[in-house]
């Protein structure tokens, strides 16, 4: 992490697997073996339900290369499932109500009685995007598989300034990547997936983490590497006592107990030594590259100039503004409390979270090659038009007259999904296309 040239990049794409008719089909498992035929068994994956498939990419120094291998995957998936007679839903949610079949692994089982089989069930309703990006080597120990106070207190600093900037970049990814206006049939928001899957005080709503903010919810910035280690152990004692209270057997829990497993939050540090943005509603390929492509560059930025991300006042009116060696950002209270609900509420119909997520845009490109900014194209154009994919999908439904404050029924829940379903191919040609451009 001395530089931005030394990070590497992975990505995870989780993703529905439909009947032709467009209800939720049982068959994420087939469809992995399947796939596999033609594709490294690692890089096709089961996911918590047995109606979801996840897609793996290798570790890459430019997202470029990271989407050229994610659409040679794409596309034997694609080929697997017309086999199966399955379609692919790349969206955070499903529009129709249905009951989600969970894998059988311990892992899950633990989780499931810690929250209750009810609220555990959301989990396996919302699939995601998520972005890796590697931390430095001094401050990550590959041995036990945890983070470490390096020797090398710039490596510290610029750890804690990419942590409290991915923090404060919450808002605008959740927001640019909303595909999830409706759960279970029902239209919550415009992310649906963001109000239940983290729950809590600050997004006004029941939800999977409620309880838990510690494992599933937004966490505060940090001042030091110290900080996230105290905030690691303390996560994992809480895990512990839940379950040695459930009654599990401590050698249970020695046997899940690496300390960084126990994490959902948006943002997290694997225990594969990654930064890890888990706050993205999955999505077509090509919103996926262009907003992979601007964490990329903004990460990099923040590495490359050394700058330190102090939370400020400053960062309410300007955020992600650069003076001298310092990006602004705004207090953790707005973060949480106001921008993360209006981002899923609202999105861009809010001026302060569109204002919000243009900076972060500009911030991203502003020394970024000119030649690759058309890998960003398709977020660049959702700012243009104000709207993002769950305002497009909204749109379709008050076209087709279906009363919004109603639960969407079968018929309608089914055809949509259908529908959003032929937008992959036509889709993973532009990203193509957009890679192409770019000299990839």
């Amino acid at each position: 992490m001395a530089n931005g040239n030394e990070a590497r990049m992975g990505l995870e794409l989780e993703l529905f697997t439909v009947a032709r008719d467009g209800s939720i089909v049982n068959k994420g498992m087939a469809l992995k073996r399947k796939s596999q035929e033609k594709v490294r068994k690692h890089l096709v994956s089961g996911e918590l339900g047995e109606h979801q498939i996840e897609i793996i990419t290798d570790p890459k120094a430019h997202v470029a290369k990271s989407f050229l291998q994610v659409l040679d995957t794409i596309e034997h998936v694609i080929e697997a499932a017309k086999k199966l007679e399955v379609l692919l839903y790349p969206y955070g949610t499903h529009p129709g109500e249905f009951e989600p079949t969970f894998r059988k692994k311990k892992w899950y089982e633990i989780k499931e009685q810690l929250v209750g089989t009810d609220k555990f069930k959301i989990a396996s309703m919302c699939s995601a995007f998520q972005f890796h990006y590697s931390l430095s080597r001094s401050v990550f120990d590959r041995g036990s598989g945890t983070i470490k106070v390096s020797r090398k207190e710039k490596s510290n600093v610029r750890t804690v300034s990419l942590y409290n900037f991915l923090i404060a970049a919450d808002p605008v990814v959740a927001t640019l990547m909303q595909s999830s206006p409706f759960m279970q049939g029902y239209h919550i928001a415009k992310d649906s997936r963001v109000i239940y899957y983290r729950g809590g005080e600050n997004l006004r709503h029941e939800g999977l983490h409620s309880e838990f903010q510690l494992f599933g919810g937004l966490q505060p910035y940090i001042n030091t590497v110290t900080d996230i280690l105290r905030l690691i152990e303390k996560r994992y004692d809480v895990w512990r006592s839940q379950l040695l209270m459930h009654g599990f057997d401590p050698a249970v829990i020695h046997k899940y107990g690496k300390k960084l497993d126990y994490s959902w939050n948006p943002i997290k540090i694997n225990k594969v030594g990654t930064f890890e943005i888990r706050g993205m509603d999955m999505n077509l390929p090509s919103y996926c590259l262009g907003m992979s492509y601007l964490l990329q560059e903004a990460l990099h930025r923040v590495n490359r100039e050394e700058l330190v991300v102090p939370p400020s006042d400053i960062g309410i009116h300007k955020p992600f503004t650069v003076e001298k060696n310092k990006l602004y950002i705004p207090p953790e209270s707005m973060v949480h409390a106001v921008l993360q609900y209006s981002s899923a509420v609202d999105g861009l119909k809010d001026p302060q979270i569109y204002d919000y997520c243009k900076a972060f845009v500009k911030f991203a490109l502003e020394t970024s090659p000119k030649k690759e900014h058309v890998l960003a194209s398709r977020i660049g154009k959702i700012l243009e038009k104000g709207q993002t994919v769950s305002d497009e999908m909204l749109r379709q439904i008050k076209d087709e007259k279906i009363d919004l404050k109603k639960k969407l029924n079968s018929r309608a829940a089914k055809k949509f999904a259908t529908d959003w379903c032929y937008h992959v191919m036509p889709d993973l040609q532009l990203t193509r296309k957009l890679l192409e451009r770019a000299g990839y």
